[in-house]
């Protein structure tokens, strides 16, 4: 279970209690895992810790120090080398990740499963009744996150893992559309991408596409940005380095091996690469293509229907037919979705939140989010504030 760090709230009492002298940390990390970095850095001020960065891959041999925070890999033998004789000294060591789980030691990481379940989630919203896996290599992390999209909706989602971009191109170009595909990072969402640009195929409308990270600097330089889910990396850095000084102040509890602190997504970072309604029927597409483009309206269902020159009676057989429910219905699940989206990844007013996604006023659009989500959207809101969400 989540444990929440009470460091966090006030990391400079954690290092009140400690020795009267610096520590010197180790960061054995990836320098381009910027949030993580971010999280642990946040910790060491408060606690004036020295901190150095070193190589993964060649880890130095004569470092001597009172902790270290590493991403340890299956594939790094000399890093876990490294990690192993640095225990056998004493040495505390935090992993923050879950690539080798045989190897026990304290951790921190992302909630792998919670992050496939989230992506199972995204496209179960938005219709999608096929999926796709891809991820370049493979590990514990990427199992786990496939795992948490297979068995939250997902049984048969295709696997694509380790395609080169021809053959992943090829491979696209051969899935019965539309289909989601969930990627292990935003790198191999970006790698989705060029795949599908190389096999012509269109993005969202016919593979959608979803990333982990948030990374802004490859989400929005793309041809089409990239929806992502929020990996919350920065969290994993400050509850990473409370628990390193706590096993520094308290050596004997470096002996035990708690289980792993498990950090949950912060929800999905919703962009043009899954803004669209997965549906068979070409008149059901027409009809959420207008929805999505009025979405800010108080648009009926007549209002619809007549824009696409049919009754209201056939357009609600194609929708029951697919959906199995009414295009009204359709219409609050849409607004509620992007209602979501605003409160999660915005500070906007809730009147405003309602303006811009159809509902005539603020207590509307709480009603309806109450009787979809069981909850208000305040505690929705404070709830991913809080990772809880």
């Amino acid at each position: 279970m989540q444990k929440k760090c009470e460091a966090l709230q006030n990391p400079k009492a954690l290092c009140y209690t400690s020795r009267m002298t610096h520590k010197d940390v180790l960061l054995l990390m990836s320098p381009s895992a910027a949030a993580c970095l971010q999280g642990v850095a946040r910790f060491a001020q408060a606690c004036g810790w020295f901190l150095t960065i070193d190589d993964r891959e060649r880890p130095p041999r004569d470092w001597r120090g009172d902790g270290v925070l590493a991403t340890v890999g299956a594939h790094r033998l000399a890093l876990l080398d490294f990690v192993r004789r640095a225990r056998r000294r004493g040495v505390p060591v935090v992993d923050l990740t879950n690539d080798v789980p045989s190897l026990r030691m304290p951790r921190v990481c992302g909630d792998n499963l919670a992050i496939g379940r989230l992506a199972a989630e995204h496209f179960r919203e938005r219709g999608f009744r096929r999926a796709a896996w891809f991820a370049s290599k493979t590990g514990n992390v990427q199992r786990l996150r496939l795992r948490g999209l297979v068995e939250n909706g997902f049984p048969d989602a295709v696997r694509l893992d380790g395609l080169d971009r021809p053959r992943l191109a090829h491979a696209l170009a051969q899935l019965e559309k539309p289909v989601a595909v969930f990627a292990y990072s935003d790198n191999d969402a970006s790698r989705v991408l060029n795949a599908c640009r190389d096999a012509q195929v269109s993005v969202p409308e016919e593979v959608a596409i979803l990333g982990v990270d948030d990374n802004a600097l490859i989400c929005l330089n793309q041809p089409t940005p990239l929806s992502s889910v929020r990996h919350d990396l920065e969290r994993v850095g400050s509850e990473g380095a409370a628990l390193l000084q706590s096993l520094m102040d308290s050596p004997q509890a470096g002996r035990t091996c708690p289980d792993p602190v498990l950090i949950p997504p912060r929800g999905v970072a919703v962009r043009q690469s899954t803004q669209t309604e997965a549906a068979e029927d070409p008149l059901l597409r027409r009809a959420f293509a207008l929805i999505r483009r009025d979405l800010g309206r108080a648009t009926s269902v007549a209002q619809v229907a007549d824009e696409l020159g049919v009754t209201c009676a056939a357009l609600n057989r194609v929708v029951r037919r697919e959906r199995g429910r009414t295009l009204a219905a359709e219409l609050v699940r849409m607004r509620l979705a992007r209602a979501r989206v605003l409160l999660a990844g915005t500070d906007l007013k809730l009147e405003t939140v309602a303006a811009e996604t159809g509902f005539c006023h603020a207590a509307h659009l709480a009603n309806a989010f109450h009787r979809a989500f069981g909850l208000s959207p305040g505690r929705f809101r404070a709830g991913i504030l809080k990772g809880q969400t």
